[in-house]
């Protein structure tokens, strides 16, 4: 009786390890983002435009008639209900996340990218005006990555930052410390 006690016994604290186990591995996976996901819900208009009535005069908009006396209102962003800055996803700051892009080499250790730019399409901060701060990202790769050939697609694995980083060729919202870099 007591071996079998025992055994049961056992048997659960293995079973509590492994769910335990599963629970750390399922939470650790990174979640995977595209680069829609990094502009805000608020920051988006969508169909919201259609909802616009009145007069349009240097970014203004009036309930009067064309024509009659220019009252000011509201801008077109407060009537929308949007903001007219760059706006950021905060609540993906220090979130493990996989999100696919190209590659803008920044810096390199011997023929290694230590650093780059990832960016949503091909071309982007090369042509004016570079994307908005929230579509693009620089990314340190510690272990360093050998890219391939330049605008190479790739995909990024790690802890993404939401911050404010002036570099040559643009603004940039948001960083990370890759973990994986992977051609695609």
């Amino acid at each position: 009786m007591q071996g079998r006690l025992k055994n049961l016994v056992l048997a659960g604290a293995l079973g509590a390890a492994m769910s335990l186990t599963a629970g750390v591995s399922a939470n650790a996976a990174p979640l995977p983002i595209t680069w829609a996901d990094l502009v805000p819900a608020s920051a988006v208009i969508g169909d919201k435009v259609h909802e616009l009535t009145g007069t349009v005069a240097h970014n203004q908009v009036t309930t009067e008639a064309e024509g009659a006396a220019v009252v000011q209102t509201q801008t077109i962003e407060e009537m929308l209900g949007i903001s007219s800055g760059v706006a950021f996803r905060n609540d993906l700051d220090n979130k493990d996340v996989k999100i696919s892009g190209y590659i803008l080499p920044l810096a390199f250790d011997g023929s290694k990218v230590t650093k780059f730019l990832l960016v949503p399409f091909v071309g982007a901060c090369i042509h004016v005006p570079a994307p908005p701060a929230n579509q693009l990202m620089l990314v340190d790769v510690p272990q360093g990555y050998n890219m391939a050939e330049l605008w190479e697609a790739i995909s990024v694995t790690g802890t993404l930052s939401v911050a404010g980083i002036s570099t040559e060729l643009a603004q940039v919202g948001y960083s990370m410390k890759a973990s994986a870099v992977q051609h695609l």
